[in-house]
């Protein structure tokens, strides 16, 4: 029995000096064949610290590896010295037995600490992440000491910017933290997966239409690497506290892509519909009161390549809304909107936007707009009318415009029905406009102006292709405007670029 007791004791310790000595003898040797089996293999420069951290108990039985101050840098070419990725730390988990009999380095687990990663699109044969050599640059993979088999994906505190040069598109998300773990093998990974994004920005041209979202993700990803179909069946979004249901999959069939998405959400709390608007976000939300119910749902389904796209069809509905900010002495009230946009076969130039109702009330004054326009790249459609009076004074403090002063007031009652080539073909009995737009103590300036318009009286009356302006008063910095006018081709000259005829009489 002590023999026996000896023995063991003995074979425990020196198992424990290999598990404690015996990687940093291969240290040199992972350094080497990260590296340089990498670099073999990347168009860009692998880099980190040489100093890397080894570890066996952390995740026993498998092998950790820390990788601090890791680089992939182009080092040539159109993204000179341009940063694809850069991470503090990155740390892995091998699988032990395998090193160690076989030398093969199995992946298990992948740790990202701070990562950033940066992709850039210039047009579409150059862009950044084209970052692998081509097969013929490369070894046969299968001669290669290493392989995936992860069991769980972390990043922690991450950033990640696509920049799309030619189309003026950048697309940033901050402080990404995220933890997936699940099934992975060649043919198809199950995972299940929880994200939260602390900031979404999505900016077009210099506008910013997606404003600092804060995104929570949580269900499972089901990626069929064979058939090339990833679905995210049944998954809980949450967009700045807007709680979504996502559900569906992306596949590719060759050239093409099949989109099959579905997302619906369903809240009492207005206010968080209104935080996903970017004109109005920055206003103080938290101490903003609101009632009323709101529905939004959108589906995605369809082939997506060069000539086709995917049919779509977006709805919102709000019903009884009531918002009341903390700087406006009076709500916003009754308001009910029911908006539909849709193209039944995703042609974009059939795409109808249809509003039958929008109603409101602001500071006691009611505004209503119907709405329905079709065909809006061809021949389209408009159907509006509007009646109503709106006091900008006090919608200015709903919907604050960066560099933009407005004041005044606006009143409409207002009909407009006709195709655009009824215009065109001067068919005048088929394009019908009748009403009045009238404005007073109108106030304008935005930062590009440099003097301020104010109108203390204007009146437009529309008469199908005739608007009438028997008066405008106003002034454009310190000169005075007096304006009375008969315009002729008005809608054709507006919407087909035709030519404006009229008798405008001017003082000033």
């Amino acid at each position: 029995m002590k023999k026996f007791i000896l023995s063991f004791a003995i074979f425990i310790v020196l198992l424990l000096a290999s598990a404690i000595f015996l990687p940093y003898l291969f240290k040199d040797k992972i350094i080497q064949t990260v590296k340089v089996e990498a670099n073999k293999s990347l168009k860009a420069q692998l880099d980190f610290n040489n100093n890397i951290s080894i570890n066996i108990f952390k995740s026993f039985p498998n092998l950790n590896l820390g990788f601090k101050d890791v680089l992939i840098v182009y080092p040539e070419g159109t993204f000179l010295n341009d940063t694809f990725i850069a991470a503090d730390k990155i740390e892995v988990s091998m699988d032990l037995m395998k090193f160690y009999k076989e030398q093969r380095y199995v992946v298990k687990t992948i740790n990202l600490i701070w990562p950033k990663l940066n992709l850039e699109f210039k047009n579409d044969s150059t862009f950044s992440w084209d970052i692998v050599k081509p097969s013929t640059e490369v070894e046969d993979t299968s001669t290669k000491p290493y392989n995936l088999e992860i069991e769980s994906f972390k990043i922690s505190e991450g950033d990640f910017v696509y920049n799309d040069v030619s189309g003026n598109l950048i697309t940033s998300l901050k402080n990404i933290n995220h933890t997936s773990s699940g099934n992975f093998n060649p043919d198809r990974i199950i995972l299940a997966s929880n994200t939260e994004i602390e900031e979404f920005i999505v900016s077009y041209e210099g506008i910013e239409y997606v404003n600092n979202w804060k995104l929570t993700q949580l269900g499972n990803f089901d990626i069929n690497l064979k058939d090339e179909i990833y679905a995210f069946p049944k998954n809980q979004l949450t967009i700045n506290g807007l709680p979504t249901k996502l559900d569906g999959d992306i596949r590719f069939l060759g050239e093409d892509m099949i989109f099959d998405i579905a997302t619906t959400s369903s809240t009492p709390d207005i206010n968080r519909f209104l935080t996903l608007i970017p004109a109005i976000y920055t206003t103080d939300f938290e101490s903003t009161k609101t009632k009323g119910e709101s529905k939004l749902s959108f589906l995605f389904k369809g082939k997506y390549n060069d000539l086709t796209f995917p049919a779509f069809d977006l709805k919102l509905l709000v019903k009884n809304g009531w918002i009341k900010y903390p700087d406006f002495d009076l709500p916003a009230e009754d308001l009910n909107l029911d908006l539909h946009v849709f193209s039944k076969d995703g042609d974009i130039d059939r795409t109808v936007i249809d509003i039958p109702n929008l109603h409101f009330k602001l500071a006691k004054e009611a505004f209503d707009l119907k709405l329905n326009l079709q065909d809006l790249f061809g021949n389209p459609l408009i159907d509006l009318s509007s009646r109503g009076a709106i006091n900008l004074d006090n919608l200015n403090k709903i919907i604050p415009l960066e560099g933009t002063e407005l004041a005044g007031r606006l009143a409409a009652d207002l009909d407009i029905k006709g195709r655009s080539n009824a215009i065109t073909n001067s068919e005048i009995d088929k394009f019908y406009a009748s009403g009045e737009i009238k404005s007073d103590g109108l106030k304008y300036k935005t930062s590009d102006m440099l003097e301020m318009l104010e109108v203390s009286k204007a009146e437009l009356i529309f008469n199908n292709q005739k608007v009438t302006i028997p008066s405008f008063a106003g002034k454009l910095g310190s000169n005075n405007i007096e304006v009375s006018a008969v315009l002729d081709n008005f809608f054709g000259y507006i919407i087909n670029d035709q030519t404006l005829k009229g008798d405008v009489q001017l003082k000033s």
